[in-house]
């Protein structure tokens, strides 16, 4: 089994959109990706599946899911990095906080209001810092 956007399709497309948005001389910043809840995002993902073999796919342990959303949001900042786009670091600001997960939605991947919070306050400074 893969994924709907493979790392190699991700990044292709995030370079193109960013290479369009340059075309247009815009300023272009980047966002890496917000931590995931590993054990919310299992919980959610086996509602009605069979948590057993979905665990045994992923090599026994749930967290498995955590290091591969965060090989995309390694990627952004190395695409931020070689196409020397301004990048904000969204997912420092949320590991900064102990029980950061308190910031994710019950499906352990998207921010809830707290989370989207944090992400704005996080995108104003650097917005303050770099522009």
């Amino acid at each position: 089994h893969i994924c709907n956007t493979p790392i190699d399709a991700f990044a292709d497309t995030y370079k193109r959109m960013i290479q369009k948005i340059k075309a247009l001389g815009k300023k272009v910043a980047v966002l890496n990706l917000p931590p995931l809840d590993a054990d919310k995002y299992f919980a959610w993902i086996c509602r009605s599946n069979n948590a057993g073999n979905i665990k045994k796919w992923l090599g026994g342990s749930a967290h498995y899911i955590y290091r591969w959303q965060e090989s995309y949001s390694n990627a952004v900042f190395e695409i931020a990095n070689t196409m020397k786009v301004h990048f904000v670091d969204i997912r420092s600001a949320f590991l900064g906080i102990r029980n950061y997960t308190d910031y994710i939605c019950i499906d352990g991947i998207h921010p809830n209001q707290k989370g989207h919070e944090l992400i704005c306050k996080t995108v104003n400074q650097a917005y303050r810092n770099a522009f």
